[in-house]
């Protein structure tokens, strides 16, 4: 998929003429990740759970369409612990081998299907250490439009599911598709 080019951070985006757009988009990936149990309701941060922040990506389709895209920073700087204690490997193809594979299935006459998974990691299973994410902006906007409840800053919301961004959600994704646990 080929996007065009657009501002990249929430301050960028605010900034814009079409803020109302972006926000709009915002508030149904939220709705999204509530229809698929993403988070249950927040809470405050029980010891020794693991504190991530909202990570959100925003792109412009070639289509024109806006994609608020809500991911977590699951970098090792911002999750130390998780990279430390848990197996973050997923096996994944190599461009190179991709290339041989389409050139091979081509010179035989071979078709070839592809599919893509929206929103695929949250189809999966939840990470193997309690996971919470520190609201954010966008978060208690989408709550208070929902609920007409006010939330609270300190409060955090206990991930359920597989979220992109997080060290695990590769891994977790590879084993709810193969239906074996990855050894």
């Amino acid at each position: 998929m080929t996007w065009a080019k657009s501002p990249s951070t929430p301050e960028e985006i605010c900034q814009t003429k079409t803020w109302d757009l972006w926000h709009k988009n915002e508030l149904e990936q939220l709705d999204q990740m509530k229809a698929l149990g993403m988070f249950r309701s927040p809470i405050k941060l029980p010891e020794g759970g693991i504190l991530m922040r909202f990570h959100w990506q925003y792109r412009i389709k070639v289509n024109g369409k806006r994609r608020s895209r809500l991911c977590c920073d699951g970098s090792p700087r911002a999750a130390p612990e998780v990279h430390a204690t848990t197996n973050t490997y997923a096996s994944c193809l190599e461009h190179p081998v991709f290339r041989l594979f389409i050139a091979l299935c081509a010179a035989d006459n071979l078709t070839i299907y592809g599919g893509d998974a929206k929103d695929a990691f949250a189809h999966s299973p939840g990470q193997s250490m309690p996971t919470f994410m520190k609201l954010d902006d966008a978060f208690r906007d989408w709550y208070l439009e929902r609920t007409g409840a006010l939330l609270d800053k300190d409060l955090v919301l206990p991930v359920l599911r597989a979220l992109q961004g997080h060290p695990e959600a590769a891994r977790l994704w590879e084993e709810h598709i193969s239906g074996l646990p990855f050894v």
